[in-house]
């Protein structure tokens, strides 16, 4: 089962929902339950949200919920099973926190990578002679098409 894509499919349906015109979503900052929202309220689907968590357990996505501007629209599954998800989980975070960045004007996806990050490539050294290192862009990096080696023998 792939748990990244069904967690990445997720986060993007999170950052990238549409909330109807005169209908702002008020933040709220949690206490130890998250208060619940109408998710029409938030431009999305119930029968959407529900199908999509219907989709998730029936491949393997065990537990989940979408939350937006800090309220939980939807939830599904056992909050207390444990899932052996492994590292899926830094893609979503990754993808989400790169989407908040671009929101926020603090990134772009085609700014230069080390204007960001001046050390990105080196170590390991023969990496700032290629001259390849300065071209990377963030959406190179997001999308891992920098051209760096996966490590693996070739």
């Amino acid at each position: 089962m792939n748990y990244g894509l069904i967690v990445f499919l997720f986060a993007v349906l999170v950052t990238t929902a549409v909330v109807p015109e005169g209908v702002p979503p008020a933040e709220v900052w949690p206490d130890r339950d998250w208060p619940r929202a109408d998710p029409a309220a938030h431009g999305f689907s119930r029968s959407g949200l529900a199908a999509a968590a219907e989709y998730a357990l029936q491949h393997g996505g065990g537990s989940g919920c979408v939350i937006r501007s800090g309220w939980l629209l939807h939830e599904w599954g056992s909050p207390t099973e444990r899932a052996d998800i492994k590292s899926c989980t830094k893609g979503a975070v990754g993808a989400t926190l790169l989407g908040l960045a671009v929101g926020d004007g603090l990134v772009a996806l085609d700014d230069r990578a080390r204007a960001h990050l001046p050390t990105l490539g080196v170590p390991p050294a023969e990496n700032a002679a290629t001259g390849w290192l300065d071209e990377i862009t963030v959406r190179h990096l997001a999308t891992m098409t920098a051209g760096f080696d996966d490590g693996r023998p070739g």
